[in-house]
């Protein structure tokens, strides 16, 4: 009888163990994607304006001020995440610190999304 009731003990902390760590990986995935979509809104919020919402600063704005093109490969090999979230943080150039407006998870949101925004040599 001890050994039936320490079966269905162990049964039932797999299965809750299971399923908690099932929906423990639904909500981090879930917690990703709304990152991204954060991050998309941070970009066209701050960073658009001057790098395009390409990151390609092709626009008026990006060549007046000769904005960085954040997809360029060359670039993007060249810093590192931490380069990228100082720039963000203190503004090289003409470019504005965000330091005080964004939040630490925020910048680092925006890192990523830069890093996503490199071009192959087939997107020249």
């Amino acid at each position: 009888m001890y050994s039936l009731k320490l079966s269905i003990l162990v049964v039932c902390i797999l299965f809750v163990s299971l399923f908690g760590l099932e929906s423990l990986a639904y909500r981090s995935r879930q917690l990703a994607s709304e990152n991204q979509k954060d991050a998309a809104q941070l970009f066209k919020m701050h960073c658009a304006k001057c790098h395009g919402s390409d990151g390609k600063a092709r626009n008026f704005r990006g060549k007046l001020l000769k904005a960085r093109d954040l997809t360029d490969k060359k670039w993007q090999e060249k810093v590192s995440d931490q380069d990228i979230a100082d720039a963000i943080k203190e503004g090289p150039g003409s470019m504005p610190s965000f330091e005080n407006k964004l939040s630490e998870d925020q910048i680092n949101s925006l890192v990523k999304y830069i890093r996503n925004l490199k071009r192959t040599d087939k997107d020249k």
